[in-house]
């Protein structure tokens, strides 16, 4: 007599009482329509996990992105204002030479 703990449909008979077999081999297929949803439902966890995982994973890249941008507008607008507030000094400079000139020839 074969027994079995779970609810299932013997799909086909491999080997019937009397034959000779050898250990671990297959006697019978079954199929467990409810072992199957439940295999079913966790392939799909699984790739509804990665799914997830991989739209974290390109959320965080184009995030690392944007500040990379932002950095590097970041870094272009300091060099502009250094080189603005190197023109200015250089005006201020100019004016100031301008005025000690008149100053002096006054």
């Amino acid at each position: 007599m074969i027994s079995s703990d779970d609810k299932a449909i013997v799909e086909k008979v491999f080997y019937y009482p009397g034959d000779r077999v050898e250990a671990n081999t297959v006697i019978v297929a079954m199929n467990n329509p409810e072992l199957v949803r439940k295999v079913d439902q966790a392939r799909f966890e699984l790739v509804k996990h990665k799914a997830s995982m991989e739209e974290k994973k390109l959320q965080d890249q184009y995030t690392l992105l944007e500040q990379e941008q932002t950095i590097h507008n970041l870094r272009n607008q300091i060099q502009l204002e250094k080189l603005n507030l190197t023109h200015s000094l250089s005006y201020i400079r100019k004016i100031l030479f301008q005025t000690l000139i008149l100053s002096v020839q006054r």
